[in-house]
């Protein structure tokens, strides 16, 4: 069961909607352990009583200037708020399990605003085979895996492939993170 901290009764009613079990919580019963979901306009009252809180904000109209901004403010997971049950689900884990997680557009716009640099620094890829360099420096211009898949003319199964190979040898769990690495 998450904990509910909103003022948003649309956020409540959409909860309801799609199934998910929740607790409306205030600063007295909360259990500070657990993930909290939250609208942007109560983040910093959430904060306040709850500073190491895990949380997913949701917005109605998530975007990009939004996302970032509430990513430096400590969030660890932004989207929105009609997202289907199954990708909500997942946030939850994604958080649970100590990491962020946010929608796939935010992510590779993020990586595509980070990209202006070609990947340039050779000891984050010297352990990489020419292919994963190639899949590295397209991962960086922000694009999907469908997308690397038809600039290199290869599968998206081999991309994956690509990839797991990638984050094995330089020790990431993500694309954002590998990102974030190449960008270092």
């Amino acid at each position: 069961m998450i904990q509910l901290y909103s003022k948003d009764e649309a956020l409540y009613r959409r909860l309801d909607e799609i199934g998910i079990a929740y607790r409306g919580v205030t600063e007295i019963d909360a259990d500070e352990e657990k993930v909290f979901v939250s609208d942007a306009e109560s983040l910093p009252e959430l904060h306040r009583h709850y500073p190491s809180a895990k949380v997913l904000v949701l917005s109605p109209m998530p975007n990009f200037l939004e996302g970032v901004t509430l990513l430096q403010q400590g969030i660890r997971g932004y989207g929105n708020s009609y997202m289907q049950k199954a990708h909500f689900c997942q946030a939850v884990a994604t958080i649970e399990n100590d990491a962020i997680w946010i929608y796939p557009e935010l992510m590779q716009e993020l990586i595509a605003q980070g990209a202006k640099a070609v990947v340039s620094n050779e000891d984050v890829l010297g352990s990489l085979s020419i292919r994963e360099r190639e899949v590295a420096k397209e991962l960086e211009k922000g694009l999907s895996n469908k997308e690397i898949a038809l600039a290199l003319a290869i599968t998206e199964r081999t991309v994956k492939a690509h990839l797991s190979s990638i984050y094995e040898k330089l020790g990431v769990s993500d694309r954002l993170a590998l990102a974030v690495l190449l960008r270092s």
